[in-house]
């Protein structure tokens, strides 16, 4: 009988402690980010450049590992390469998020995001050889750790993410970068 009894008292407690858990994991997440990116334009040899700026996202989550998620990046660097022409980026993704959430409040996650990306500036202009910016396709694919605060705020400890986009560039038309993002993260 008491064999019996503590295997109904275990089956109680796993049976209770799965809501428990899942309370732990919030409905959405917005994050606000410091970012930097390593760009490579033109990509005939690594002419790199750094850009400085900032992401936020959203990301709607369906279950303690996978959540929707949009992106909004805008970097800029006003001398690249000390030519004199300043490129702002302003990137606008969606795609989809998995995360693993374990027992001491740190949440990694991968990412896969397709959209848009709008360059600007004078290194734009002399890319798509006219005076206007350009818009065109970008995605993402990178992974993070996120340190829990508390049940509403978290760290963005560390997201690197290879950015690639397909804008003008006078040589194949694609760009390889990467982008390191740290910041908060809001949970509701």
């Amino acid at each position: 009988m008491k064999n019996f009894m503590t295997n109904c008292s275990l089956f109680a407690v796993a049976l209770l402690a799965g809501p428990a858990l899942a309370q732990d994991v919030p409905a959405s997440e917005l994050s606000l980010a410091y970012s930097y990116v390593n760009a490579n334009a033109p990509p005939d040899h690594c002419d790199c450049f750094s850009m400085n700026g900032a992401s936020s996202s959203y990301a709607y989550n369906f279950s303690s590992a996978f959540a929707v998620v949009a992106d909004v990046g805008v970097e800029h660097s006003g001398n690249v390469r000390s030519s004199g022409l300043d490129l702002t980026l302003t990137s606008f993704l969606v795609g989809a998020r998995y995360s693993y959430r374990n027992l001491s409040k740190i949440a990694v996650f991968g990412e896969v995001l397709a959209g848009g990306v709008h360059a600007s500036g004078g290194l734009a202009a002399i890319a798509t050889s006219s005076n206007s910016a350009s818009t065109d396709f970008a995605a993402l694919a990178g992974a993070g750790v996120d340190v829990t605060i508390n049940p509403h705020l978290a760290v963005r400890a560390l997201e690197l993410d290879y950015f690639w986009t397909t804008l003008p560039n006078g040589v194949n038309g694609y760009q390889g970068n990467l982008r390191a993002s740290v910041g908060l993260v809001f949970r509701f």
